[in-house]
């Protein structure tokens, strides 16, 4: 799932974090780390290394936040295992040993938390959302869909329930539902560019409906001028409607925004090929690689190749 869900971004994590009791010193240094936007990694291991350091819960949590970001999963979950050992009343605990385990590939653990976490918030549509995408990991379809649907039950007007299940179905490629979810995300919040932009991309990847594909991009666009994913989106939606000049141009847009976008790079690398020129579309093909090595393969799926265009035939014949 290249989406995140909007209830999971890394800045509402620590948000969530900085508000939860018991010390000072902590939350204040998880809100420097994140101002920062740098890695100040002597925090945590004062935690984990030393005998001095406060053994409360949230410190513990701050300490698993931050290995997270940097990407040390397994001191990350060492942390957070202390901090579920401290004080197993606390949701935030689960929530993010979970996330963890998930990326761990632990999805069968994360199913644990997570069954934790909707006993301590049973009237929390992202307690269960967030089961049923374990679950999903778990290829366990049905129980994942009954704990979207229930989330959406919980808050039946909050469009938000619907951008999740509309992303569950999209990651297992059944997009028409997933086009529908979306829908009614849009009707109930027509100004979330993100759910303009989920439907766009939906209806890109599965070939269908490209005019109106394009017209949700151009919204998503409108609503949110310097998105990054929308204007990678709106290059696809170019690339499937074979213009690949305008394809470039969006793609350009994305890459000013977001440099390392190994979709953008990648899609660019398309159009330009299309377009004859080899040595920058191969450039671009290296560049997002080196981001993201699986991209090549992960675009494939829908239809995405690395090709060089083909040369022009008369009567058969190559010229």
């Amino acid at each position: 799932m290249l989406r995140l869900l909007r209830s999971l971004r890394f800045t509402r994590t620590a948000l969530a974090l900085v508000s939860v009791g018991g010390a000072i010193l902590w939350p204040a240094c998880t809100e420097a780390y994140v101002r920062d936007g740098e890695t100040h990694m002597d925090v945590p291991r004062m935690v984990l290394e030393s005998q001095t350091s406060p053994d409360v819960a949230s410190a513990w949590l701050v300490t698993c936040l931050m290995f997270r970001e940097e990407g040390n999963l397994k001191l990350a979950l060492k942390a957070c295992d202390r901090a579920v050992a401290l004080d197993r009343e606390d949701p935030a605990a689960f929530r993010l040993r979970g996330d963890i385990l998930l990326k761990l590939g632990e999805a069968e653990r994360a199913v644990i938390d997570y069954a934790e976490l909707t006993e301590l918030q049973k009237d929390e549509p992202s307690a269960y959302q967030l089961r049923g995408f374990a679950l999903l990991a778990l290829h366990k379809t049905r129980d994942a869909f009954k704990d979207f649907d229930f989330a959406i039950r919980l808050r039946p007007h909050d469009s938000t329930g619907y951008f999740v299940r509309g992303s569950a179905h999209e990651a297992i490629a059944d997009y028409t539902p997933a086009i529908q979810d979306f829908g009614t995300a849009i009707a109930l919040a027509p100004k979330d560019d993100e759910a303009w932009n989920a439907r766009c991309w939906t209806r890109t990847i599965a070939n269908r409906e490209l005019s109106a594909a394009l017209a949700d991009c151009r919204e998503a666009v409108r609503l949110a001028p310097d998105s990054a994913v929308a204007l990678n989106s709106l290059g696809f939606v170019y690339l499937r409607l074979d213009r690949a000049h305008e394809a470039c141009g969006a793609f350009d847009r994305a890459l000013g925004r977001s440099p390392q976008l190994a979709l953008s790079l990648f899609g660019r690398g398309i159009a330009e090929l299309r377009q004859g020129d080899l040595a920058a579309g191969k450039k671009d093909f290296r560049a997002a690689k080196s981001f993201e090595p699986g991209i090549e393969k992960y675009l494939a799926r829908f239809g995405f190749r690395q090709s060089a265009p083909q040369a022009p035939t008369v009567g058969g014949r190559v010229t």
